[in-house]
């Protein structure tokens, strides 16, 4: 099971507070591993998109990655695994043309990790 949360075309950025990501027309995704963490911090992570209140997701990463309760459902048996990478972009003004160069860029990262479902997540 993946917790590569993306989503194909436009999609929503939360993103290390040191990468600068750009908070609208994205040319670009990160990837951000998760690999050894089993929450997030909003003090460690924080929301680059210009096209919501950031304030609420800044407070608690768990409205874009509840990682903690993938994290349960590993521990548990219920998911495979968590993928070790989050993949961020703002969709924000982003041309669809780009939007779907870079789901389809994350797609066959996703298929070549043998990643086999994906957390979808709207802002």
């Amino acid at each position: 099971m993946a917790c590569g949360v993306c989503m194909t075309g436009s999609a929503w950025d939360i993103c290390a507070l040191s990468n600068k990501q750009v908070a609208s027309n994205a040319t670009r995704y990160y990837r951000h591993t998760v690999a050894e963490l089993r929450s997030l911090s909003g003090t460690d992570w924080e929301a680059y998109h210009s096209g919501y209140f950031n304030h609420i997701v800044n407070s608690n990463p768990y409205y874009i990655l509840p990682l903690n309760f993938l994290r349960d459902l590993e521990d548990e048996g219920s998911l495979g695994g968590v993928y070790p990478w989050l993949y961020a972009l703002p969709g924000v003004s982003t041309p669809v043309a780009v939007s779907k160069r870079l789901g389809k860029s994350i797609a066959e990262d996703l298929q070549a990790g043998g990643v086999n479902g994906c957390l979808l997540v709207a802002t």
